[in-house]
């Protein structure tokens, strides 16, 4: 993912493959392309640096992911349901 001084997390472009699909949701907070398919990945890489809004929407629902399920409290409480079971 890209980083950006106002921002921690923004959109991201990657090939669908397991722990990349687990970091971007395909068309919400990024793209996903069919492994070793590279001029698609460049055009949708180009896609989104052309197009604010969509820019926009990727990085903010990045943005919300990460808190949702990158948090402190979200990974302790995953840690302690584990343990506890």
């Amino acid at each position: 993912m890209y980083t950006t001084r106002k921002n921690l997390v923004d959109y991201d472009v990657g090939f669908d493959v397991r722990g990349t699909r687990d970091v971007i949701v395909n068309n919400q907070t990024g793209c996903l392309v069919s492994y070793g398919d590279y001029d698609k990945i460049a055009d949708k890489t180009y896609e989104l640096l052309g197009d604010h809004q969509w820019y926009q929407t990727f990085s903010h629902n990045a943005w919300q992911r990460v808190r949702q399920f990158c948090s402190i409290e979200s990974m302790v409480d995953g840690h302690e349901r584990v343990l506890t079971v």
